[in-house]
């Protein structure tokens, strides 16, 4: 069969569909070049075969996308750090914090099903905070170095997670004050680094948690890494 060009993002690419044993092999060609790309996805038949390397093509541009994201937000990162050298006295962040929540499994033991990172900072006489929320069935179920893809649902099971991201400000002067609450359901969350030491009530309100996010909310991205010191944890009712 004649197999039409796969466009996805900026990139065309042209599909070449073979026979192997009882198999077929669909590959990609980048159309300016003529090179190579990607691997090579194999099918029960033609369609199926180019219908597997169409998905592989897509999620390969989104990882691509991602580390982008990643990699500006990073940049902007390190130029914040390297800014909050300059700002007046009484300005910049003034406290960076996380906390783990629990609540009763069903076996017995605790289940870790929330986690918040909050930032206290002031800029131009104005404080502002921000807190982002993450929450699963249980993260303590996954190996850290997991990625759970956000989606609108609380305590969502598996690798998927969820994030609100909280917004509060407080301008004394002119007595206004904002709280903005944005729900993301599209996008990733990894959680790079979870360290501490469990209690006796099974709870860890110490160590770090790092990782990274990114989502959409309202066509708009966002890009997040973080490491926040753990300064409390407590049991859900």
């Amino acid at each position: 069969m004649s197999v039409p060009d796969i466009v996805v993002g900026p990139q065309r690419y042209r599909v070449r569909v073979a026979p192997q044993g009882s198999r077929w092999i669909a590959t990609a060609e980048v159309a300016d070049t003529g090179k190579r790309f990607g691997a090579e996805c194999s099918g029960g038949s033609e369609t199926e075969a180019v219908d597997r390397l169409r998905e592989w093509l897509t999620w390969q541009h989104q990882h691509e996308s991602t580390l982008e994201a990643l990699q500006l937000a990073e940049r902007t990162y390190h130029k914040l750090l390297a800014a909050s050298a300059f700002v007046s006295p009484g300005e910049g962040a003034t406290s960076l914090e996380a906390k783990r929540e629990y609540r009763a499994a069903d076996g017995g033991g605790l289940d870790y099903i929330d986690f918040e990172i909050a930032v206290n900072l002031t800029t131009n006489g104005i404080e502002r905070g921000i807190e982002l929320e993450f929450e699963n069935a249980n993260f303590a179920g996954q190996p850290v170095g997991s990625t759970y893809v956000l989606k609108g649902e609380e305590f969502p099971a598996g690798l998927f997670s969820n994030m609100e991201l909280q917004i509060e400000w407080e301008w004394n002067e002119k007595s206004l004050i904002v709280n903005e609450e944005q729900l993301y359901s599209e996008g990733a969350l990894t959680v790079g680094h979870e360290s501490g030491t469990a209690e006796a009530d099974g709870t860890m309100p110490n160590g770090m948690i790092g990782g990274f996010v990114t989502g959409t909310f309202e066509g708009k991205p966002i890009a997040i890494s973080f490491t926040a010191p753990v300064v409390e944890a407590e049991i859900d009712d």
